[in-house]
């Protein structure tokens, strides 16, 4: 069997599909305490490394067929209003530990990178991408939307495969899905969403829509703009790490949850239905047996930061 060894694992969205896609697990990397933990109960008889990747000394790290980066994207992200332009330290030091991996460490069959799409433009990049044709890797990027997937969420993400001996064709999958797929099945719904009460929900009051169920977003759209409101048959909009919460902090001191988007099934009367973090998980495509220990609003900035799973197994599967 195929192995692969996952840095800035998150909650495991990309160890999911390489599993579905038939690789073993066989360690991760995630420095924030409380989303290692999420990794942690989802991958049993393993323990999910904390330290920081400056941290690791490279002859320690164990050989796989297959290592993943998805370095931190804050940098280029375009929900990020901070987001600047040019060369970062941080973000070009994690780089240089990335390429020190690739050159000296236990050469890997193929090393993957997944990120926003502006990181293909960023020096970060560049540095990495140099270190893999040094190394002698075949190497291929391109932005891709997981929606092409089978992911119910529009999502573009830049993927870099690399090879020291290439690689398979990353193949779209051929049933595409819907958010209403996921968040409107009935054995799951209770879990996924919660009902919310006519005076809470306003958004439908003029706009008169057919009947029918309509998925509405509740934050992170410009006041320009406006939210958008998708019908059934298409995909959701893009989830994002700072949707969930508004920087106010529950009676734990943690983050408070916000739910970022309303599911409303609109006829002669409407009936309305507030997200949760497990209908965030299955919009990223999780399984609906992935353990979430911890508040609701860490469980949603890791889902938020997550590689889709459908589109983690595509990849898995050109390998």
């Amino acid at each position: 069997m195929k192995t692969a060894l996952t840095f800035f694992s998150g909650a495991g969205g990309m160890c999911a599909g390489l599993a579905q896609a038939g690789f073993e697990i066989i360690g991760g990397n995630e420095w924030d305490g409380p989303i290692a933990d999420i990794w942690d109960a989802n991958h049993p008889g393993l323990t999910c490394d904390r330290r920081s990747i400056l941290d690791i000394p490279i002859e320690d790290l164990p050989y796989a067929d297959l290592y993943h980066f998805s370095p931190p994207c804050q940098m280029h992200s375009q929900s990020n209003p901070n987001r600047v332009t040019g060369t970062d330290q941080e973000d070009t030091t994690i780089a240089q530990r990335i390429a020190a991996i690739i050159i000296y460490g236990k050469h890997p069959r193929w090393v993957t990178i997944e990120n926003v799409p502006a990181y293909q433009r960023s020096e970060s990049w560049k540095i990495i991408h140099n270190a893999l044709s040094f190394a002698g890797y075949q190497v291929e990027a391109q932005v891709v939307n997981a929606y092409d997937y089978g992911n119910p969420q529009g999502r573009k993400r830049f993927i870099a495969r690399a090879g020291l001996q290439g690689f398979g064709q990353l193949m779209p999958s051929q049933k595409k899905l819907d958010w209403s797929d996921v968040l409107l099945a009935k054995e799951t719904r209770s879990a996924k969403m919660t009902t919310l009460s006519k005076g809470q929900y306003k958004e439908f009051n003029s706009t008169q829509p057919p009947h029918g169920f309509y998925l509405a977003q509740r934050t992170g759209y410009s006041v320009k703009n406006g939210p958008q409101i998708i019908e059934q048959n298409q995909p959701c909009f893009t989830i994002t790490a700072a949707m969930s919460h508004d920087g106010k902090k529950n009676k734990d001191g943690l983050p408070s949850f916000r739910s970022p988007a309303t599911v409303v099934q609109w006829g002669w009367q409407y009936y309305a239905w507030e997200i949760r973090a497990l209908g965030l998980a299955a919009l990223q495509g999780f399984p609906n047996d992935w353990q979430w220990p911890g508040a609701e609003s860490i469980a949603a900035k890791s889902i938020g930061n997550a590689v889709p799973v459908q589109l983690a197994k595509s990849i898995g599967e050109s390998l």
